[in-house]
């Protein structure tokens, strides 16, 4: 068991750190065509999405792969069809009013809360994403609980792929419409790549799920489950809005700072373009590392727990906290001392991004 799970985490870290590394270099790419203006336009969009994303799938995600993992779910595809289909009902309840708040409010969030009419477009844009996110995040909760950790892997993999093909591919003619239009046009690319990847994950887990045993074991109580889905996907999806919203009040006010102290709207953006576009991603960039840990983590411990193996649970979440604690002193200290050769670092990945 040790061994898989390191197996896994050093997969999931490889393909985080690769799709971290192409992701910081499309978003270059894209910094340099809609310039820092245009990068601050569309962190104002994302913020609120975000918001609405993580309300949506986090909850739930975490639920799938605890339930799986204490009902039996890793060794039997009959409780985990059944699971997932109650699952995929609460997604639904999330992310439907999720979709016509931020839809329906598009205007008004974008007119009185980010102070912009040109976020209101991609918000609605977005707004069609969220119950795509719900599926695949049902979907990748059960994949990791079974420890199959590529199939959610090539699937982003192919999200990103279809993303950056299809920004690259519209981008030039909607910024020809002005800043509004090229800020709808990434949104898009980013709403067609989460429903090819919703569809992606989807066939793989239509192929998974009808191998193995087709008669649902009498020790699952299907009545039950669903109450349990909602207990533990609810309070982690409330208390992940009230965190994201708190961040995207933040992200609000940034701007709204700038030119209360003198910038004009469009410097405004500007600067607070380059620091969310573009200075956070990098600093936020080890913790990929650690997601991937916490991510098989969870399945690990709940499984355990269940079986009453407490000895196993205080191991796990000790050697994981030890794990935390070592690497967050050594990446501290290599932004503390290499801060001058980041940057040229990132120079660089300018330059080739833009040749």
């Amino acid at each position: 068991m040790k061994k898989a799970l390191l197996i896994n985490s050093l997969i999931l870290t490889a393909t985080s750190l690769l799709f971290n590394t192409v992701g910081i270099s499309f978003r270059v790419f894209v910094s340099n065509k809609i310039g820092a203006e245009g990068m601050g336009l569309f962190q104002l969009v994302i913020s609120i999405y975000m918001m609405a994303a993580i309300f949506v799938a986090s909850g739930i995600n975490i639920a799938v792969t605890r339930l799986i993992a204490e009902e039996g779910g890793r060794r039997s595809h009959s409780v985990s069809k059944a699971l997932l289909k109650r699952a995929f009902a609460v997604s639904f309840l999330f992310s439907i009013p999720a979709l016509l708040t931020l839809f329906l409010g598009a205007d008004y969030i974008g007119t009185e809360w980010l102070d912009d009419k040109r976020t209101v477009l991609s918000l609605k844009i977005l707004a069609l994403d969220l119950p795509f996110i719900g599926i695949s995040a049902c979907i990748k909760g059960y994949f990791y609980a079974v420890s199959k950790v590529l199939r959610p892997a090539a699937s982003q993999a192919f999200e990103l792929v279809v993303q950056i093909v299809v920004t690259i591919k519209i981008l030039d003619y909607f910024m020809a419409m002005g800043l509004e239009y090229a800020c709808a046009a990434i949104v898009l690319g980013a709403m067609l790549s989460e429903l090819a990847s919703c569809s992606f994950i989807s066939i793989l887990y239509q192929f998974e799920i009808y191998k193995g045993d087709r008669i649902l074991p009498k020790v699952f109580y299907q009545k039950r489950i669903l109450n349990k889905i909602l207990c533990i996907s609810l309070p982690i999806s409330v208390s992940s809005l009230l965190r994201s919203g708190l961040k995207a009040l933040e992200n609000i006010m940034i701007p709204m700072g700038f030119e209360k102290y003198g910038y004009s709207k469009k410097l405004s953006l500007e600067a607070y373009g380059k620091i969310q576009g573009m200075v956070m991603p990098i600093l936020f960039f080890p913790a990929s590392i650690l997601i991937a840990f916490s991510t098989l983590l969870i399945p690990e411990v709940s499984e355990a727990n269940a079986l009453n193996h407490k000895k196993r649970v205080r191991y796990s979440v000790s050697r994981s906290l030890q794990l935390t604690f070592i690497m967050s002193i050594l990446i501290t200290g290599i932004f503390l001392y290499f801060p001058i050769n980041l940057v040229s670092l990132f120079m660089i990945i300018q330059k080739l991004v833009s040749c």
